[in-house]
């Protein structure tokens, strides 16, 4: 009976903490991606008992096309990671959520950081092999062609945001990835994150299709529609509407 008493005297707590944390949730949404990208993360929030939504934007890049400038709002240096700072965005993981890929000790993996000072503010990295990852759990993969790199998990520090950041380190890789010879590029943003979007936009990238995922409780097929523009990235011709296993 005591270990019973003791967790009911504990839930209101649980509660409150997961109240508060979803609160922080909803405004940080709204700051600092607006009205409709909030009513998402709240859709999203309602199904997720059910399963994992997911809405994306792929974007292509011809990597022969020029480059525009990029002029951040702070003084920023951008390199290619080595390894104290890859040390370094581990521990980010761990104590910050900061998102590192599942591969990032492959070698085809290429990290870039941006830094104020000596810290961290971005890293975006590049994927110069393997396969395009659909942003979703478990992940849905598309093989990279010849000539073709994918650009992703790129993040930005709160403190930092809104200073084109952002920008500056995927102008770098472009170049990189031009200078090395890559010839198309590809990259995946959520539909609702319109800072990300524009950021990429303002690059020449240009959006070749959106495409939603749903993903149930206890997975065997991933749902995916391609709600418009390019059909060919999972098969099947023309069709739309795909069930992937997974």
């Amino acid at each position: 009976m005591p270990g019973v008493f003791s967790r009911v005297m504990r839930f209101p707590a649980r509660l409150l903490r997961r109240v508060r944390r979803r609160s922080r949730e909803v405004v940080s949404t709204l700051r600092y991606r607006g009205f409709w990208p909030l009513l998402w993360y709240l859709a999203k929030s309602f199904l997720s008992p059910l399963g994992q939504l997911s809405l994306v934007n792929l974007y292509e890049r011809d990597l022969a096309e020029p480059v525009p400038d990029v002029h951040p709002k702070v003084d920023v240096a951008v390199t290619v990671a080595d390894g104290a700072d890859i040390k370094e965005l581990l521990t980010l993981a761990r104590t910050q959520g900061w998102p590192i890929p599942r591969h990032a000790e492959e070698p085809w993996e290429r990290c870039f950081v941006a830094k104020i000072g000596h810290e961290i503010v971005h890293s975006g990295w590049i994927r110069e092999g393997g396969s395009i990852d659909f942003l979703v759990d478990p992940p849905i993969e598309r093989a990279l062609g010849s000539g073709e790199a994918y650009f992703h998990t790129a993040y930005t520090s709160r403190t930092w945001r809104g200073k084109m950041i952002h920008s500056a380190v995927a102008r770098e890789k472009l170049l990189y990835a031009r200078k090395v010879g890559f010839r198309k590029a590809y990259s995946l943003v959520g539909a609702d994150n319109i800072q990300s979007r524009k950021a990429v936009e303002r690059l020449g990238w240009h959006a070749t299709a959106r495409i939603l995922f749903f993903v149930g409780r206890r997975p065997r097929y991933t749902f995916v529609w391609v709600v418009n523009g390019r059909l060919n990235m999972f098969g099947g011709g023309r069709r739309r509407v795909h069930l992937v296993r997974v």
